[in-house]
């Protein structure tokens, strides 16, 4: 028996009556093992990929951050929690945004905090969960068959 044969196998024998009462996407979310090819898993990857496709492919926001008075930052860069609606523009166009809020499941108002620089890529987006601000550099992906939390100010580097 291979080694993720064995694997399976405990667990088959630690949880295999609450196997049974779990959808192949509550499976996920914990972290035991699923059939990824279920219906309904294929339809929420295919769904992340029609989107951050769209994203990777729009352009940054018009606003020329030299347009901004002295010492004011653009949104989203650096951003805090306590920047509120006097904050210029930020980077991300607003077309980035709405693909975004749809992408990670949250508020138009909460991507004022997001910087996400394309290309991007992810399983479901919806698994993504942001406490605050994020940046996140270029040929980021994120495997969120499970929860990935990220908290307030994190930036994330390049690949």
């Amino acid at each position: 028996m291979s080694n993720n044969a064995a694997r399976f196998a405990a667990v088959d024998a630690s949880h295999g009556h609450l196997l049974s009462t779990l959808s192949e996407t509550e499976k996920s979310l914990l972290g035991l093992p699923y059939a990824a090819n279920e219906p309904a898993l294929v339809r929420a990857r295919l769904r992340a990929r029609r989107l951050f496709l769209r994203y990777n492919q729009t352009g940054p926001s018009t606003h020329d951050p030299a347009d901004l008075p002295s010492g004011q930052k653009p949104q989203g860069i650096g951003g805090s929690d306590d920047d509120g609606a006097e904050v210029a523009p930020g980077v991300n166009s607003e077309e980035r945004r709405h693909l975004l809020a749809e992408l990670f499941g949250i508020s138009f108002e909460q991507t004022a905090q997001v910087e996400v620089e394309p290309p991007f890529y992810c399983d479901y987006g919806t698994n993504i969960k942001l406490e605050g601000s994020w940046y996140t550099n270029f040929n980021t992906v994120i495997l969120d068959c499970s929860e990935v939390s990220i908290g307030t100010g994190v930036l994330f580097g390049p690949k």
